[in-house]
């Protein structure tokens, strides 16, 4: 009996497992048949001797799709912000390649300040998930998901690494595990907070330093704040001094506001203020200025940039600028020998007229242009072809007219309906057009204080921008202003005779290497072939006054207008059909291609970067290359230290160009930097650059 008992239990435990796997046969198909959810992917982890990255996928919402760059960061090593301070890059994400995205926005954590040397950045040590929020096109399709990551890494050295991901995401795929860590590092990210909050921020001046004064509260009053300041890139917002009341509730912070050039004033301008206190962060944007001034003051400061704008213009008659009117300017002068004072007087004031007229032009075109929302920059009209051609016609006239070709005169009725019959109005009028000619010829190249005066008038308004154009054409004209007054100086200079010929032709000729300079512009902004088609109309043009000359009759009118015609028709075509014009190919060699994002990836990695902003209407930026930067035993000693040269062409109008002059507070050029380790906000050279200074900025900023 005992000995059958087991095997009587081993049968009946047999039969019992009959109905279970019949109930789980049946749960499984139902469990198979029932709508369910899609696991989202994970990429493959990539792992570098410093850090491990990979990307999570989170759950999709409304359109949305939740991801997450996880870092796992080895222990002393560091990756950057969006704003990573004195040196370093930003983590960036390309996602070019992807299918079924519309957008992306990164959601960037509170980062950890550290001040190394006297650098201060911003950054992630040990762990860092970077939530990223993307926007699906068409829900409910799977998404293709292409990324590379970009970004810095540091410790005693710095490294650039890349790694690119590849994931599909099936449609209405969750990740709850991946979704959790995502929103865990949402918290991290400063927003509105109702426990913390900035309360008033301006703008103060302390002697030579301009402090940032900021004003905070916190509910249940601050343990360790933190004031983080992001703002224009040519200026520091270094940690400052935090002084807090008695109950902790209010918070004052100062900062002073560090110029990366020397002569730079904050007068203003947008801020992104990010509040830390204990785990708490709030993130606030904000404009900031300076409180209202009285009168006196503002009349002070606008006083003082006059002066700079005068001795700015004045300079300018010294730049290599003006060599293309220094025919103008000479033959202006020599005419006025042997004749009266009050001739001399009223020649040379005509020619300050026109100077005058066409700088109240130009500020009359920058204010329209900024009222219609465009930004402008010092010489922004050689950035036109049509201005270009423009001067090229008139330049043929005028040295047509001092070949002898004709002279350029007012129809007799309407000379005699202008000034009854007072012949000498019409040589008044050729003056005038002269100084006007020599105004806008000298104007595409900045000058020694003529930068600050720009600036000041570009950021003010309307009355300021006529103000200070009227002083730079006041201090350009005071050569003729200076001979108008003192007549004598030039009345007793021989009267014109036949040597006046041979200097009339030699001014024509110099007339002549301008027009040649302004179709080597013309090339270089719509391609070879339209400065061969303006130069060849040029010379028919010469041709055809040269045949009329001596050839009788009414008809010479037509063929000299048709010649006109000649050269504005094929330089127009080249311009109104830019799609056939061979462009100028860019530069290699030595120089390489201007990327602003370039350099703080090159700072980062410890490089020194020169930035050269040139033009081909810029003579001054044309002699900065012959004497320092074409020199090969210059750029033998740049490369021996490791520098990369990046060049940016403006002879074309670029937003990109002028919006990296802007960030410098700068609006002509030539404009030379140096950046480096330790001059990542930029070493601004001078508008004539000497080989010395040059390479001293070079070593400040390794």
């Amino acid at each position: 009996m005992p000995s059958s008992f087991p095997r009587k239990r081993e049968s009946s435990e047999k039969f019992n497992w009959m109905p279970a796997c019949a109930g789980m046969t049946v749960f499984f198909f139902f469990i198979l048949f029932l709508p369910h959810s899609t696991p989202a992917h994970i990429s493959d982890q990539v792992t570098t001797d410093q850090a491990s990255v990979r990307l999570l996928t989170g759950n999709q919402n409304a359109g949305e799709i939740n991801l997450g760059l996880e870092f796992k960061i080895k222990p002393g090593w560091k990756v950057y912000w969006r704003t990573p301070g004195d040196a370093g890059m930003p983590i960036t994400l390309d996602w070019r390649g992807s299918e079924n995205l519309s957008g992306e926005k990164i959601l960037w954590p509170v980062p950890a300040r550290s001040v190394d040397s006297g650098l201060e950045t911003f950054g992630y040590y040990d762990y860092l998930l970077l939530p990223v929020r993307a926007k699906i096109e068409n829900p409910g399709q799977p998404v293709l998901l292409n990324l590379k990551v970009t970004y810095a890494i540091c410790k005693d050295i710095c490294l650039t690494l890349e790694h690119e991901f590849h994931v599909v995401i099936p449609a209405g795929a969750v990740d709850d595990q991946a979704q959790n860590l995502i929103n865990r590092a949402e918290t991290l990210v400063p927003g509105s907070s109702t426990a913390i909050a900035i309360q008033e921020s301006y703008l103060q001046e302390s002697g030579k330093d301009v402090l940032l004064i900021l004003k905070a509260a916190a509910s249940q009053g601050f343990q360790k704040p933190d004031l983080i300041v992001e703002g224009p890139a040519n200026f520091r917002f270094p940690q400052g001094k935090v002084r807090l009341s008695a109950d902790k509730k209010q918070a004052v912070f100062t900062i002073v506001v560090q110029p990366q050039i020397s002569d730079q004033h904050f007068i203003g301008g947008d801020l992104i203020l990010t509040l830390v206190d204990s785990g708490k962060a709030m993130e606030k944007k904000t404009t900031v200025a300076f409180p209202k001034r009285n009168s006196s003051e503002k009349s002070g400061e606008l006083g003082l940039i006059i002066i700079f704008a005068f001795l700015g213009g004045l300079i300018l008659n010294l730049m290599p600028c003006v060599l293309p009117v220094l025919s103008v300017k000479l033959l202006g002068v020599l005419k006025q020998g042997g004749r009266s004072r009050r001739e001399v007087r009223q020649a040379f004031l005509s020619t300050t007229g026109g100077i005058l007229f066409s700088f109240l032009l130009l500020a009359a075109i920058i204010s329209l242009f900024k009222q219609a929302g465009m930004a402008v920059g010092w010489g922004f009209h050689f950035q036109e072809p049509v201005f270009v051609i423009f001067l090229i016609l008139v330049l043929l006239l005028f040295s047509a007219n001092l070949f002898g070709l004709f002279e350029i005169n007012l129809p007799r009725w309407l000379d005699n309906f202008i000034n009854r019959g007072e012949h000498e109005e019409n040589e008044k009028i050729s003056h005038f057009m002269s100084g006007a000619l020599a105004a806008l010829l000298a104007t595409p190249c900045s000058a020694p204080l003529l930068g600050s005066a720009i600036s000041f008038a570009l950021s003010q308004g309307i009355t300021e921008i006529f103000v200070i154009f009227y002083f730079i054409g006041a201090g350009l004209a005071t050569p003729y202003i200076i001979f108008a007054f003192f007549p004598g100086l030039v009345t007793k200079l021989p009267k014109p005779g036949r040597w006046m010929l041979a200097v009339k032709w030699l001014m024509g000729l110099l007339l002549v290497v301008t027009i040649c300079w302004l179709i080597w512009i013309l090339s270089a902004q719509l391609g070879k072939d339209s400065a061969v088609a303006v130069g060849v109309s040029s010379i028919l043009f010469y041709m055809l006054y040269c045949i009329t000359k001596w050839w009788g009759g009414k008809s010479r009118y037509a063929i000299r207008l048709f010649g006109i015609l000649m050269v504005a028709v094929a330089a127009g075509y080249f311009v109104f059909f830019p799609s056939v014009a061979q462009h100028a190919e860019k530069e290699s060699g030595f120089w390489q291609e201007f990327n602003q994002d370039r350099i703080a990836h090159e700072v980062a990695a410890g490089h020194v970067v020169l930035v050269d902003v040139t033009a081909g209407w810029c003579l001054t930026c044309k002699a900065n290359e012959i004497r320092v930067f074409g020199k090969d035993d210059v750029k033998e000693e740049l490369l021996e230290k490791k520098v990369v040269p990046l060049r940016a062409d403006w002879t074309n109008r670029n937003p990109a160009i002028r919006d990296y002059l802007a960030s410098h507070n700068r609006f002509g050029i030539p404009f030379n930097a140096v950046y480096g380790p330790h001059a990542p906000g930029g070493i601004v050279l001078s508008e004539l650059v000497s080989r010395r200074e040059l390479m001293q900025a070079v070593d400040k900023a390794r």
